[in-house]
Order: C-alpha cells, then sequence, then structure tokens
C-alpha cells in the first residue's frame, strides 16, 4: 500500500496491487467497515494519488508505458538505432521474452494481471490467462521449447507449476517450496 490519501474522516484512497499481483490500481478503505475495494477498472496503473484537504479534488499519476519486444542484429560493428525493429508478436503489450524451440515465449495482458503468450510461425497464442492469476516474472523454458514453468501465486506464496508449450497439463511442481524470483531449466532438461 502507497499514498494514503483521506478524502473524510470515513475514506481514504490508497495505491495498492491485488492479491494476485496485477496492478498496482487505485483502491479505497471504509475505515468504519474496514473493508476496501478497487475503484479503479481497466489497463491504468497508478503510481500515486493524493487529494485535497476538503477531499473535494483528488489527483492520481497513472503509468502507462507500453512495453514491447524488439529484434537488434548482431553485427561486426555496433548497431545503429536503424538497425532495431519491432518484432512482430501481434499483441500490443510484451514483454519478459524467452526463446525456446522454435518459439517466443513472452509475457502480456488483456486488462488483468500478465499472462503467458506463444509466437511461432506468425501465430500468437495465450498459454496462461493472466485473469487466472498473474506473472510477476518470466517464464522458463526448456531448451527444445516443449515444456514451461511458471511462478504462480497460491494460498500466499509462489509456487512452480509445468505445462506443455500448448498450455496443457498444468501441474504444480514442489508445492511445498516457496520461490522467490524467475525459474531456469538446468542444461540437461
Amino acid at each position: 500500500m502507497s499514498s494514503p490519501a483521506p478524502l473524510d474522516l470515513q475514506t481514504v484512497l490508497y495505491v495498492a496491487r491485488d492479491r494476485d499481483g496485477s496492478g498496482p490500481w487505485l483502491w479505497a478503505l471504509d475505515v468504519n467497515r474496514k473493508t476496501t475495494h478497487r475503484i479503479s477498472f481497466g489497463l491504468e496503473k497508478y503510481v500515486s494519488v493524493a487529494a485535497s484537504a476538503d477531499g473535494r479534488h483528488v489527483v492520481a499519476t497513472e503509468s502507462s508505458p507500453i512495453p514491447s519486444l524488439w529484434s537488434v542484429p548482431i553485427l561486426n560493428g555496433v548497431a545503429e538505432e536503424r538497425d532495431a525493429k519491432p518484432y512482430p508478436v501481434g499483441t500490443v503489450r510484451a514483454l519478459g521474452p524467452r526463446f525456446g524451440g522454435t518459439s517466443l515465449f513472452y509475457l502480456s495482458s488483456r486488462g488483468t494481471g500478465d499472462g503467458l503468450w506463444r509466437y511461432q510461425d506468425g501465430q500468437t497464442t495465450e498459454i496462461w490467462k493472466g485473469s487466472d492469476g498473474a506473472l510477476l516474472d518470466p517464464p522458463a523454458v526448456s531448451a527444445d521449447g516443449r515444456r514451461v514453468a511458471i511462478a504462480l501465486r497460491r494460498g500466499g506464496k509462489l509456487t512452480l507449476h509445468l505445462a506443455t508449450a500448448e498450455g496443457n497439463e498444468f501441474r504444480p511442481l514442489g508445492e511445498s517450496i516457496d520461490i522467490s524470483g524467475a525459474a531456469d531449466w538446468s542444461r540437461n532438461g
């Protein structure tokens, strides 16, 4: 929670991430009832919020960078800005890229938290929906691109889940381990 902004004696606005890791969003706290509810909807992410002393004016800082993927050739010399080209993944947002086999896996969203997407042979496929659990770290992709591992928040902790590259057969891996950071595959798979 950050940027608490009292509107009156009963309501405080603030910025925080949702339990699934998505956001940060704007929230309202009802001080008397001790309940909160999200008051921002859509793709906007907020950095801060403030209110005037009389509670009649509210201002918020919206953060709206749109991450995208670019390709830069490996040359014998220094690559120039003109050498960089957008990577045509087919989604508006794209971040956390990982190659595996002939596929490119990356994070993107449809209005909630980031999910897992695959780009292969000019086709973009959603592998894991962010609405089913936002991904905070890039996926770990096996060298052959046939399996992916993602960290999902379940029961208040991050657990590793394994799936096929098509998004089938999702299963937890080491449920008792509360992982931290991104996963990776050993060289022997």
